[in-house]
């Protein structure tokens, strides 16, 4: 009986050791892995850096990333202005239209 117990164990402990030596090489592909991407990781960022030093090239000019914010954000400052007053305008032609303004009282020439 004694024995049987200490062939389980051994068995047991057998299996053990099998799944732990799986798992370490598991986790040492899984470093690989993570070695691999971050080196892909580093060449993007440097790769990413250059692009936003220079964005276009035309002939002897350089556009910048600081400059194409600078025209995003003109360009949208533009287009709220133009959306502003064209909002304004609805108004003043929605306000025409209702009945207080109708009246005597409050009729601005």
């Amino acid at each position: 009986m004694a024995r049987t117990k200490k062939r389980s164990l051994t068995t047991r402990l057998d299996s053990i050791e099998r799944n732990v030596k799986k798992i370490q090489k598991e986790e040492y592909q899984i470093e690989k892995e993570e070695k691999s991407i971050e080196k892909k990781i580093g060449s993007l960022e440097k790769e990413e850096n250059h692009i936003e030093k220079i964005v276009l090239k035309l002939f002897n000019l350089n556009v910048r990333r600081r400059h194409l914010l600078e025209l995003l954000r003109a360009s949208a400052g533009a287009f709220l202005g133009v959306g502003i007053g064209r909002g304004l305008i609805g108004l003043d032609n929605v306000a025409r239209g209702l009945s207080w303004y109708r009246s005597r009282a409050y009729r601005v020439r």
